[in-house]
Formats: structure tokens, sequence, C-alpha cells
């Protein structure tokens, strides 16, 4: 299914950008 492997491309993409965010609060605080 093509449009299940993009949507798990998505979340993934999220996902890190997610962690990315929080890492980054976290050192702020």
């Amino acid at each position: 299914e093509r449009q299940f492997e993009d949507d798990a491309i998505i979340l993934k993409v999220i996902e890190g950008y997610c962690m990315s965010v929080n890492a980054r609060f976290t050192m702020n605080s």
C-alpha cells in the first residue's frame, strides 16, 4: 500500500520533530 508507506514516513518525521523540540526544551531548562 503506497498510502500506508507515506503515512508511516510522515509519522516518523513528526516523531523526530517532536523529539528534537523536547530535547531543545530540556536543554534550555
